[in-house]
């Protein structure tokens, strides 16, 4: 998809990344009690949770599009962003079952935080590999290898 003949997905990937990231970071802070509460953390995972989930739509509204050939890395790029998804949402929602602990940061959501970091990393890999490695590019009504590159598979 595209808008103002620009590719959208990768315009909105920058946005769960940074909430991702920023929460992730809070939560560090936090729990090493260098700031107050975590209020601010618990906006950043939802808001990335929500802003991911566009991503992640139109990600695969391109990867319906995409050549043959470069189908098995976009899956792989697919899987570990909806896995980095669903564990930065888990540690978003795990926040609300007790909601007079609010506050209170358990190991589990830290780990949620640390598994869906490195998931998010491994993912944008995968996905920079399609866009640098091979030159994949979006244009207009297709998704093709950019003739400019040559393709190194």
């Amino acid at each position: 998809m595209r808008f103002l003949g620009h590719p959208i997905h990768p315009m909105l990937v920058h946005f769960p990344i940074v909430f991702w990231l920023s929460g992730s970071v809070l939560d560090i802070l936090f729990w090493l009690n260098w700031v107050a509460n975590s209020k601010l953390a618990i906006w950043c995972l939802g808001l990335g949770s929500a802003s991911g989930a566009l991503a992640v739509v139109l990600g695969f509204v391109d990867m319906l599009k995409l050549e043959e050939r470069f189908v098995k890395i976009a899956n792989l790029h697919a899987a570990l962003m909806c896995s980095a998804w669903l564990l930065f949402l888990a540690s978003f929602f795990i926040r609300f079952q007790d909601i007079a602990n609010r506050n209170e940061l358990t190991i589990w959501i830290l780990t949620l935080n640390l598994a869906g970091t490195f998931t998010l990393v491994a993912g944008g890999v995968k996905g920079g590999e399609l866009v640098h490695k091979h030159g994949v590019t979006l244009k207009p009504n297709c998704i093709q290898p950019n003739p400019d590159r040559p393709d190194n598979t």
